[in-house]
């Protein structure tokens, strides 16, 4: 009788702390996977945007976004509250598209930066005449990628 008494004292233990896991769990703010999507979105536009401008920053973003993602599990399993598996389909739909947009932009941007703001003469030549070689520049810079893109798949 005293065996069964102590198996069940025991019994007891384990549920309390199973529950009192569990409402810690609950008590947490929920990890949020969309949200940590763009946030590793929106730095690859940064890095995307700004690598013109200042080449050696990269290796310090770098370094710093390889540490957040290493951390990010620590993040999942001890700070937030896990959530239920969902769809992962937004998440994929929108990778391709963000992904094209960030090329084009940066295709014209960093164009931009090569005729505009590089070049020392660019005052000797009319502004619309500027915008124009910059968009005739940076279409011609996208096709060339897009047929390089289209060789690779073929």
């Amino acid at each position: 009788v005293e065996g069964g008494l102590l198996q069940s004292e025991e019994d007891a233990k384990t549920q309390d702390i199973e529950l009192r896991r569990s409402l810690e769990q609950v008590a947490r703010k929920p990890f949020e996977p969309l949200d940590e999507l763009l946030e590793i979105k929106m730095h690859f536009l940064f890095v995307a945007m700004f690598a013109p401008i200042m080449p050696f920053g990269l290796l310090p973003t770098l370094a710093a976004r390889l540490l957040e993602v290493r951390f990010k599990a620590t993040k999942l399993f001890f700070v937030r509250r896990r959530g239920w598996p969902g769809a992962d389909a937004v998440m994929h739909a929108t990778q391709g598209i963000f992904a094209q947009m960030v090329v084009v932009m940066a295709t014209v941007w960093h164009t931009g930066l090569l005729l505009v703001s590089y070049n020392p003469r660019v005052g000797l030549y009319p502004a619309p005449l500027v915008a124009l070689a910059w968009l005739a520049s940076a279409a011609l810079a996208l096709g060339l990628l897009s047929a390089a893109a289209s060789g690779l798949r073929a």
